[in-house]
This record gives C-alpha cells, structure tokens and sequence, in this order.
C-alpha cells in the first residue's frame, strides 16, 4: 500500500489523522430504565434449550410491542445460558432482578409492561438460579 501525503499543520510538521468518528461524543444518550434478557442458547446437551423453545420468537413480539409504543429508554437483548434449562425460555430484567420462566410469545405484552411501567408478570415469575 503506498500511502499518499500527509496532511500538514502550519509549521509544516505532519497532522495526526483519526479514522474515528468522534463527531458523536457530545450526543445525548437516553439512560436505560431497564433491560431484559433473553435466553437464546440453541444447544442441547440432553436437557432442554430456550433458544429451541421459541426465544427468538418472544424477542421479536417485545422488541415489536416496545417499538408501537415509542418505548426509548429500555433495552431487550438476546443472550447465552441464563441457567435454569429447564423452565426455559427465562429471561431476567435488571436492575430489577426480576426472573422469568416458562416464557411465550403470549407473554410479551406482560414483559413490555414490566420493562416501561415496572410491572411484574406475577404468573411467570420465578427464583433466580442458585437461591
């Protein structure tokens, strides 16, 4: 690769150059109120395994509802083994410390409803792992 010229400062010494967008820095950022997490883990080891028992699914169903209701200041993310294998799909909404288990795609309205409101799904609440 042959570089071209440098770009230079008025005392005709070489500029530093940023491949970084930094023009963002100063954007205001909404804080999260709150954040649930989906257990999405496809393997299956002779136990069952939420991402086989429709997470993806109960993703797409809240991501869909939070977005109807211009829901900014909360997050859903997918991610790996949560734990309980068997009560799956589980989830957990922090900062809450709210676990679910269990879980349908009939369910993400109760979800969404916890994520903005801070309503619990009593019916799909469960112990955390470990307790």
């Amino acid at each position: 690769m042959v570089a071209g010229p440098q770009p230079r400062s008025s005392d005709s010494t070489p500029k530093k150059t940023s491949l970084i967008d930094t023009s963002h820095r100063h954007a205001i950022v909404t804080p999260v109120r709150r954040h649930l997490f989906v257990c999405t883990n496809a393997r299956s080891s002779g136990k069952p395994a939420c991402g086989a028992s429709g997470s993806d699914v109960l993703i797409a169903e809240v991501q869909r509802r939070l977005l109807a209701r211009g829901a900014t200041d909360v997050l859903v993310t997918p991610c790996g083994c949560l734990g309980p294998c068997f009560d799956g799909p589980t989830a957990v909404v922090y900062p809450d410390g709210v676990w679910y288990g269990g879980l349908t795609p009939d369910d993400a309205d109760g979800l969404v409803e916890h994520l903005i409101d801070g309503k619990p799904v009593e019916a799909k609440i469960m112990e955390p792992p470990g307790s």
